[in-house]
């Protein structure tokens, strides 16, 4: 990754401030502690001061850099870990969290809305919940987060009829980066399953699969999703329409080299 973090960030700041890694030895160049990955008893844990690389010399033997410690602390991909402490560094922007906080409060009391996603979408109450769903007034509002912060809000027409165009909305300019969602999925050593829109994928999840989406239609896929599910079982659950069937085909030939298996 090209960008340097460390011309915006300190080591001093990320640990002791951001990651709040608590050392129990300061000495010149270095913090020493307990690993903050694995249950160490042997304070076999070194940080250098001003490169942030870091190392284990006890169980689990990892080392890395900053990118690479936030990824492993928050259970993120180096490429989300990446944005996130961007986020944290007021470089990138994000959805404040008393929105999302808000917006689910008023969904939990619009009982028409409720009513039509239990309905027409599967969509119990335990699902809302767990998805942080909201209202905002107008259109379902689903969270799309990466580590500590929401990074898009997708909302969804939840009445029927409309242009299919405008079905799905971003949180507004400059969130609309496709993304895969929810991204903590990937993390899991479970097949995947792509579907096609994130409602389908909250549902998929809810009954049990380790589903996941692009947050940008059937025709969306860039080569950081393909480096993001290299050695993972895939099945590819997308639309049996047009759109749907070339969209699957381009996934397909896109993680052909990469995955472990494929099926659409």
């Amino acid at each position: 990754m090209s960008f340097n973090l460390l011309k915006h960030i300190t080591p001093e700041k990320y640990y002791l401030e951001i990651a709040k890694y608590k050392f129990t030895s300061d000495s010149g160049d270095e913090w020493t502690g307990l690993c903050a990955f694995h249950e160490d008893k042997k304070k076999s844990f070194s940080i250098n001061k001003t490169t942030g690389l870091w190392v284990c010399f006890g169980k689990c033997s990892a080392g890395g850099n900053i990118i690479q410690y936030h990824a492993r602390l928050k259970d993120l991909s180096e490429e989300d870990a990446l944005q996130d402490l961007k986020i944290h560094l007021g470089l990138e922007k994000s959805v404040p969290a008393d929105k999302i906080v808000a917006d689910h409060a008023r969904l939990l009391k619009a009982t028409q809305v409720l009513d039509f996603l239990k309905k027409r979408r599967g969509f119990t109450l335990d699902v809302v919940k767990k998805f942080e769903l909201g209202f905002d007034g107008d259109r379902v509002c689903i969270p799309i987060r990466i580590g500590d912060h929401y990074v898009n809000v997708r909302r969804y027409n939840w009445r029927p009829g409309g242009d299919a165009k405008s079905k799905m909305l971003s949180f507004d300019v400059g969130y609309g980066e496709a993304r895969l969602f929810p991204n903590d999925n990937l993390q899991r050593d479970e097949p995947i399953l792509l579907c096609e829109g994130e409602t389908d994928c909250i549902l998929a999840n809810a009954l049990g699969y380790n589903a996941i989406t692009v947050t940008g239609g059937a025709g969306t896929w860039t080569s950081k999703f393909t480096t993001a599910i290299a050695g993972k079982i895939v099945n590819i659950v997308y639309d049996i329409d047009e759109a749907g069937i070339k969209g699957a085909e381009k996934v397909a030939r896109a993680i052909a080299r990469v995955a472990k298996e494929i099926r659409i």
